[in-house]
This record gives structure tokens, C-alpha cells and sequence, in this order.
């Protein structure tokens, strides 16, 4: 059997004569009206448990959520689906495929227009974890304790990023909801660099809260795929990664955010990925990886973060946007299954006072999974000044010896 948008479609029309699943048959009801998610309403029909098979979980009170189960559905418009079903023309394909991604449709909470309109954007836990039919993970991050602490214990999936302007350097327009249908618009990062859009309906059904995207969201994949489909930006960093030959590690190492140069600032410094020798750029691109998932909006001005290189980087944040160190954020927020990455306008610089002695405490103020805290710590008030925000994998800053094994591998 094939699905066509066109048989997608006339079933929308016989719903309720379809047998399903009462979380579908709740949201089938209240999409009832809309005319732009007419083959997502087919597609419901033909495959009657899939939202509660996806939500099964939060259903029996397994996956412990702030939301008390409740949850925000993010539905792709007809034009999204459409485009996603004809890549799939054989039925069971697309019921294998439709699982990962209906999860990553998944918001561990129910939001509403209200929710998206913090000025640093929001972090979204959603319910993609497990693995690809490759074998390769939706989502090698460790759970993170500030989204935990937002969003309940259960909230260890995948995430997105939503923010009202400013992803992807692109100007979003917002429309202020008057009742009469109309809607705000928020731009939605997911994997691999894309930047969809969703419209703000705050449309209610049982299990929650649902939106409308204009794309299926990608899942995020592992830095190698997300940084190499970034090539018009990127395509320096990849030659110095193949070089060095630290992609492996770069791919398996859970919990990373990748400070990434792209290809002009790499240009504006000498172009290292052709001249500089193989150990002092594995130094350099070390000096430019976090054993910690800086999502923006967790990032505070002041804060410092540990490298790979056991140095500390500085984060600034003020009207011309964020900075580490001398380097500006050029494009944030890129998901990675293992992290993310942050497109930077420079090659970091560092000073004498940006070495780590990996004596310091650290926090966990960015989102990350990595604050196990250090029994060793000293938490007089002599060392709160510096060790304030200083992240550290599993507790311990990276030493010699890591590093040279991170180097390595």
C-alpha cells in the first residue's frame, strides 16, 4: 500500500469513522476545523495509535514531566508532509521512519505563545531518544539538571531550540494574536542547521498543547554530518577536523559543544587548517570544544567554561550579541546528537589568565549533563568569584592526561 496525499486527504474527510486511539481522537476533533493540516488528519486516520503509541509513556506516569503528562504536539502543515511522504512510498517504511519523528514533534511540556517569548529563546526537551536503523544515536547528551529542574525528571530527550528572532540570521515576523486566528511565529532550530517555522495557534486537545510547523523537523545527526552540511561556513573547520583526525572523537563524546570558526575567520587567521602543524592545530580546534552543551539561552555574561584543552573560556553577552572570548556568535544553537554547535566570527584568542589549573569548582549554569560535583571542592567565599560558572566534565576539569587521550582517540 502507498501513501498519496491525495487518498491522505479524502480519508481526513471520514475521520470519525476511523477506529483510533483516544489521545488521536481528541486531536483529531480539535483539528477538526483547520484546512492546512488536512493529510497530517489522513495520515492520523490510516494510523490510528500512532500519537499514543508515542506518547505512551507520559500516558502511564513513566516519564515524569513537570506537565503532569501533558505535552506540546508540533503538527507540520500539509505542504511539510508532503514533501515528507514522498520520500517514503512503501507503507512500512514509513511507519518505521514515523516513530523518531513524530517523537522529535514532541515537547516535553505543554506551551503556548506565552512560553516563547523569553528574548534568549528557549531550550525544549522532546521525546526523541533510541537510535537510527544505522545504529547511530538521536541523542548522545547526558540528561541536563537545569532542563530537569524546568521541565521534570522524564525530560531527557533530544531538545530543540525555539526563539523569536534572530535564528539562522534570519528576521522573523511576529504577528500579535488578536483572537481572530491570527498568529505569532517562532523560529524552531532542530538538526542539521534547519530552521523551521512554527505558527502559535495554542490549539488544545487531551494531551496537551499542539502548534503548527511548516517542515518534518530533521533529528539531529552527529557533528560530522550536521558541520559538513554547513559547508558554505564550515567547509575550513571540516579540513581541519579530517586533518587532525578528530572527528571520531568529536562524533562519540557525549555532552560537547563545538565553537566553530567558519571559513572566513579561519581565512582572517592565516588559514591554520593548510599551514599549521598537526599537534598545534589539534591544540587549536581543543581550545575551541566544551565538555559542556552551551545552549544560549542558559548562558549568563560573565561566566567561564572549561575547554578540552584544560583552558577557561569567558562568556560575554551585551547589546551586540555573545561573545567567547574575542569571538562572536554568528549563528547559535546548531543541534548535534551529542551537543551543538556555535558559529563563531573569529578564531578564540586567549590570555595567560584563561589557563585552568583544574583546581576550580564548577556549576552547572548552561543546560549541560556534566555537573557532577567535585568532593573536593572548597566552597569558601575566597573562590566564589572565580570558580562561579566554570563547567567541568563529570565533575573534573580535563588534564594532561585527558587531553592527550581526547587527542588521540
Amino acid at each position: 500500500m502507498r501513501f498519496t496525499l491525495a487518498s491522505l486527504a479524502a480519508l481526513a474527510t471520514s475521520v470519525a469513522a476511523q477506529s483510533s486511539g483516544n489521545l488521536t481522537a481528541s486531536l483529531l476533533s480539535s483539528i477538526s476545523d483547520r484546512d492546512d493540516v488536512g493529510v497530517f488528519k489522513g495520515l492520523l486516520s490510516q494510523l490510528p495509535t500512532l500519537i499514543d503509541d508515542v506518547l505512551s509513556d507520559a500516558k502511564n506516569g513513566s516519564k515524569n514531566l513537570t506537565g503532569n503528562g501533558q505535552v506540546t504536539l508540533l503538527i507540520p502543515n500539509d505542504v511539510a508532509i508532503g514533501s515528507f511522504l514522498a520520500e517514503y512510498p512503501d507503507t512500512e517504511d514509513l511507519q518505521a521512519a514515523l516513530m523518531p519523528v513524530m517523537s522529535y514533534h514532541v515537547m516535553a511540556a505543554p506551551l503556548k505563545g506565552t512560553n516563547f517569548t523569553q528574548p534568549n529563546g528557549l531550550t525544549i526537551p522532546t521525546f526523541l531518544d533510541g537510535e537510527d536503523e544505522s545504529g547511530t544515536s538521536y541523542n548522545l547528551r547526558a540528561p541536563a539538571p537545569a532542563i530537569q529542574e524546568q521541565y521534570g525528571q522524564g525530560a531527557t530527550g533530544q531538545v530543540l531550540f525555539a526563539k523569536l528572532e534572530g535564528l539562522d540570521s534570519v528576521k522573523l515576523r511576529t504577528r500579535q494574536g488578536d483572537g481572530s486566528g491570527q498568529s505569532s511565529q517562532s523560529g524552531l532550530r532542530s538538526g542539521m542547521g534547519q530552521v523551521a517555522m512554527m505558527d502559535i495557534v495554542d490549539g488544545e486537545w487531551d494531551g496537551g498543547v499542539y502548534q503548527i510547523v511548516n517542515a518534518v523537523l530533521e533529528p539531529p545527526a552527529p557533528c560530522s554530518n550536521t558541520i559538513r552540511s554547513l559547508k558554505d561556513s564550515l567547509s575550513a573547520l571540516d579540513t581541519a577536523l579530517n586533518k587532525t583526525d578528530l572527528w571520531a572523537t568529536l562524533n562519540t563524546t557525549p555532552n560537547v559543544t563545538c565553537l566553530a570558526p567558519n571559513t572566513d575567520a579561519f581565512q582572517s587567521a592565516g588559514n591554520p587548517q593548510d599551514d599549521l602543524p598537526v599537534d598545534d592545530l589539534t591544540q587549536a580546534l581543543l581550545d575551541h570544544t566544551l565538555h559542556s552543551p552551551t545552549y544560549t539561552n542558559y548562558l549568563v555574561d560573565g561566566m567561564k567554561i572549561a575547554t578540552a584543552s584544560n583552558k577557561t573560556v569567558r562568556v560575554t553577552l551585551n547589546d551586540t550579541g555573545i561573545w567567547f572570548n574575542d569571538a562572536k556568535v554568528v549563528e547559535e544553537n546548531i543541534l548535534t546528537n551529542n551537543g551543538l554547535v556555535h558559529v563563531l566570527d573569529r578564531v578564540m584568542t586567549f590570555t595567560d589568565d584563561d589557563s585552568d589549573d583544574g583546581s576550580d569548582d564548577g556549576s552547572d549554569d548552561s543546560g549541560s549533563g556534566d555537573s557532577s560535583e567535585d568532593d573536593d571542592s572548597d566552597d569558601s567565599d575566597d573562590d566564589d568569584e572565580n570558580v562561579a560558572g566554570v563547567l567541568k566534565l563529570n565533575g573534573v576539569l580535563v588534564g594532561a592526561a585527558a587531553l592527550v587521550a581526547f587527542a588521540l582517540l
